[in-house]
């Protein structure tokens, strides 16, 4: 006994049966089960005890599962139980909550543990055709939206070292709580020593990941995961969907080898489980993003980086100048990169990122390439996986904290610089132009619905910056590599591009008055989106039931449906000419008239791609100020080889070439 009579069993803490008698709208009785000790709990030896309720229907051939949330117990679910009497309704007091034992070690409480016991008790009770009901942290896998408040409860509970539960469960009811309903939460820990695994910050993660687990083994297994109607695909992993079947994880195939495999075995409609994680805003929000960012990208604001473009591709021909003329280059892409980050850092921040300079590489620089790197796995991740992976990831957290600092300090900046000054400026980076659209009051549209707000708040503009990085410097960046990898291929396209250079009078001087004449340049960088999108699709999701007309399959609301480019792009059924063929001429002749949406390399409808304007103009000044200058050379099959590889965009696999000045 301690020295509040609780009992003590070599470590294990158990409250009082007495502690819970006339408890208000408590009236189940106890069950119990003993679990097995790991060997290093208390003596030993000692069987854990873990309390569950057993109510309603015990024949019924469906099970209720009910797993509460931190730091509540199985009294949450008192009103629930009557209402569900026809089921069997089961709900568990997890080890360390509620009646169940609480060991006394704050090193007790592991992941693995808690995966071991659960296990052993749906085992031991025989439980199947279970329906999983999560509150709180179960359903953060479902609705990724609570995933943010998660995050602030970790960082809250962190920093506490004894914690009133009761008051805690208050906060999150909208209804009065009655006193005795407070008491009765609070009643499982009598004080902080019976708390460990309520106010332990690894032990809430070890929760939520335990809660993850089951959900994903009994509920997504067994009812989400089951292939509807007449739609084909394959019967996905639990946990890894169809990403190793596809062989995108395990054997390094890209989204677009992916779909063509898919296409060629299922037809035009197929499921593909690749996880719930989604990056389309939506609704009011995207209006009100949408109304702000989208004059930025117009021509007007794109002609005047012109000369800017001009001269950071000078610096990557400057850097080829100094390389022998034999010199075969295997690194194109990620000079293909520095190049498109150099000109991102103006355009983003006015501010020189000094890419093509490794003795000044400045920590500005090194944050945007960390931001990229540590962000691409979280594209084949779940959601809440993803949201914990971030927010371990130091490497990824150092590097928003730099962008966020810069950002911050140019937003700054704009608002003490006089209007005078900004208005004499050639050239205003994305940050400046989007400091007029600040909010005045952060808190006062806070509060505001999402129809009501007005302007972007500090971290929306942080937000468009980094969505600008993604979307932008990256994608050009990903095409340009291809169109060099395929020029060098196809010397007859460079030969032509010169030869259109010539006979516009740009081959010594590039200007934008002769840049809108150079017509067969425009179809080489369309056949470049064509034939190797650096994009893998265009994701919707459906606010509604619907019918795919031609071949009857259903849908329903909340379904995300992705439209794969490169399907598209290589469907001889939209092509008058091979579309396995790089050839530009097609949009000359026989494709000029194609079918519109047999080619989206950025999307369509409202919500196509905001830069693809600017993305087009990038690649057509860097690509004929580059034609005037160098010829490509295929340096062979053996480092030549092309192929696919997936990052945050699809990049060839295999590329090198000869750089050689006219």
């Amino acid at each position: 006994m301690d020295l509040f009579g609780h009992d003590i069993l070599s470590e294990i803490l158990r409250t009082p049966i007495a502690a819970f008698i006339n408890l208000l709208d408590y009236p189940f009785q106890p069950n119990y089960i003993d679990l097995l000790n790991p060997g290093s709990i208390g003596d030993g030896k000692t069987k854990l005890r873990l309390h569950y309720l057993d109510e309603g229907n015990k024949s019924s051939p469906e099970t209720i599962l009910l797993l509460y949330g931190e730091p509540s117990w199985s009294y949450l679910y008192r009103h629930f139980i009557p209402k569900l009497k026809k089921y069997r309704v089961i709900a568990v007091d997890l080890i360390g909550f509620g009646k169940s034992d609480k060991p006394a070690n704050n090193n007790d409480y592991t992941y693995q543990r808690h995966v071991n016991w659960i296990r052993e008790f749906i085992e031991n009770l025989n439980l199947d055709n279970i329906t999983l009901f999560c509150q709180d942290l179960g359903s953060l896998v479902g609705y990724g939206k609570i995933s943010k408040g998660f995050i602030q409860w970790l960082d809250f509970v962190s920093q506490q070292t004894e914690m009133d539960v009761g008051r805690v469960i208050k906060s999150g009811v909208i209804r009065d709580m009655k006193q005795e309903e407070i008491d009765a939460y609070n009643t499982p820990f009598p004080n902080e020593q019976y708390q460990y695994i309520t106010i332990n910050r690894n032990r809430m993660i070890f929760l939520l990941l335990l809660v993850v687990i089951i959900l994903l083994i009994w509920y997504t297994k067994m009812k989400y995961f089951t292939l509807r109607g007449p739609i084909p695909g394959l019967s996905p992993h639990y946990f890894f969907g169809n990403t190793i079947q596809s062989g995108l994880v395990l054997k390094d195939l890209s989204l677009h080898e992916v779909w063509i495999k898919f296409k060629s075995r299922f037809g035009d409609v197929f499921q593909f489980w690749l996880g719930p994680w989604r990056v389309i805003v939506v609704s009011a929000k995207f209006k009100r993003h949408a109304s702000l960012t989208i004059p930025l990208f117009r021509r007007n604001k794109i002609i005047p980086n012109f000369d800017l473009i001009i001269d950071c591709t000078d610096k990557l021909l400057s850097q080829w100048r100094s390389a022998p003329s034999n010199h075969i280059h295997l690194d194109i892409g990620q000079q293909c990169r520095n190049l498109l980050l150099l000109i991102f850092g103006f355009l983003a921040f006015d501010y020189d990122l000094k890419t093509f300079d490794n003795s000044d590489r400045n920590e500005l620089t090194q944050a945007l390439k960390d931001f990229l790197e540590s962000i691409y796995p979280v594209f084949f991740l779940p959601k809440v996986v993803s949201i914990i992976y971030l927010k371990l990831s130091r490497r990824y957290r150092r590097a928003r904290s730099i962008i966020q600092q810069y950002v911050y300090r140019i937003i700054d900046h704009e608002l003490i610089d006089c209007s005078e000054t900004i208005a004499e400026r050639k050239r205003i980076s994305l940050i400046a132009s989007l400091v007029s659209a600040l909010q005045n009051d952060e808190k006062t549209e806070m509060i505001k619905s999402e129809e009501e707000k007005k302007g972007l708040s500090r971290s929306e503009v942080l937000d468009e910056v980094l969505f600008f990085l993604l979307a932008g410097y990256e994608t050009t960046s990903t095409a340009l590599t291809w169109f060099i990898h395929l020029a060098s291929k196809h010397p007859r396209v460079q030969q032509k591009i010169k030869a259109e250079l010539l006979e516009n009078n740009c081959k010594e001087d590039l200007s934008l008055e002769h840049l809108d004449s150079l017509g067969y340049l425009d179809c080489v960088i369309t056949e470049v989106l064509r034939f190797c999108p650096p994009g893998d699709s265009s994701a919707r999701t459906l606010t509604m039931d619907d019918c795919l007309p031609e071949s009857g399959t259903q849908l329903y609301a909340g379904d995300e449906v992705l439209v794969p480019f490169i399907n598209l792009a290589r469907d001889p059924r939209y092509w008058s000419i091979d579309p396995e063929l790089f050839y530009p001429e097609r949009f000359l002749g026989e494709d000029k008239n194609h079918q519109p949406y047999a080619l989206l390399p950025f999307g369509s409808g409202h919500r196509q791609c905001i830069g693809q304007d600017l993305a087009r103009f990038e690649l057509k000044v860097i690509i004929a100020r580059l034609m005037q200058d160098v010829t490509f050379g295929d340096a062979g099959p053996e480092v030549n080889a092309g192929g696919f590889v997936q990052t945050v965009t699809i990049m060839p696999k295999h590329v090198g070439v000869t750089v050689q000045f006219d």
